[in-house]
């Protein structure tokens, strides 16, 4: 009969509850900390752990896992250098998994650096973390209309949009609202877990307290539209539109009037590529 792995966050516990003594606990709490973080961030849920093993389907990620178990099961009696060994071992192999995990979740229009920022936001806001992540919608393939973008995400909510426009500015948003095509239909969003985000001028937006019930705007003669008054407002042929980032969403910038080149790097949207990705949350 195969041995069930046990979950690192579980391993750390027992490293936690062995039988050393205070001092060296105390000595080796950083590390634990740091394991602990990271180990928490990928098994907060066993379904995600037994997820992202299945997917991998290497016998890499198991084997490390094995070995950090069976170094645990004997912890009791390690020196203390042997007991460092170990927490470095499990810190180096869960900074791995995580470090693959999130990057099998990236955008592609996003660089890694800033999808990591884009991660953890999403993770504070949300306390849940991402199963799964969905290309629903890809300008270039399925067409760059208002009749395409809403073929695709009516009735889905947690949508990640990404955009490229015509001077290669990348911006984009992110709600966990739900789209629907109607004749114009403001959406609200009480989680307050909404934002804009410019990966050019690596700045992020959030949705202010007071404007929460403009999070979204749903028209189905437009593409996208964020925010009071509006914040982005892309038409239906993704070409005209405007900015007036600090309407509905924090932006300290804020210049009081339409056609703000701030975000697209021109007056209008004119967006070359859009992708738009369903986040599921576990």
């Amino acid at each position: 009969m195969r041995k069930r792995l046990q979950p690192i966050h579980k391993l750390n516990n027992k490293i936690i509850n062995s039988k050393i003594n205070h001092q060296r606990k105390q000595r080796c709490i950083y590390q634990i900390g740091k394991i602990n973080i990271i180990s928490c961030l990928i098994y907060q849920r066993g379904k995600l752990g037994k997820c992202l093993i299945k997917k991998r389907n290497k016998g890499s990620w198991r084997s490390k896992l094995e070995g950090i178990s069976q170094l645990a099961i004997k912890i009791d009696n390690q020196s203390e250098n042997q007991l460092k060994q170990v927490l470095i071992w499990s810190f180096e192999s869960s900074k791995q998994f995580v470090k693959k995990y999130v990057e099998s979740l990236r955008p592609n229009l996003l660089r890694d650096d800033y999808w990591i920022k884009i991660f953890y936001i999403l993770l504070e806001r949300k306390k849940k973390l991402i199963k799964q992540s969905l290309l629903i919608y890809q300008g270039t393939r399925d067409g760059l209309n208002c009749q395409q973008y809403w073929n695709k995400v009516n009735g889905k909510a947690n949508l990640l949009m990404v955009f490229k426009s015509k001077s290669d500015y990348i911006f984009g948003a992110y709600s966990p609202c739900k789209w629907e095509s109607c004749n114009g239909k403001n959406i609200e969003d009480n989680t307050l877990s909404s934002f804009i985000f410019s990966q050019t001028h690596d700045q992020i937006y959030p949705l202010k307290q007071d404007s929460k019930q403009y999070a979204i705007h749903c028209n189905q003669n437009y593409g996208p539209i964020f925010g009071k008054g509006y914040d982005i407002l892309i038409n239906g042929n993704f070409t005209d539109g405007y900015s007036n980032l600090g309407q509905g969403y924090q932006f300290e910038k804020y210049k009081n009037g339409s056609n703000d080149p701030y975000l697209f790097g021109q007056d209008k949207p004119e967006i070359k590529e859009c992708e738009i990705y369903e986040l599921q949350f576990v």
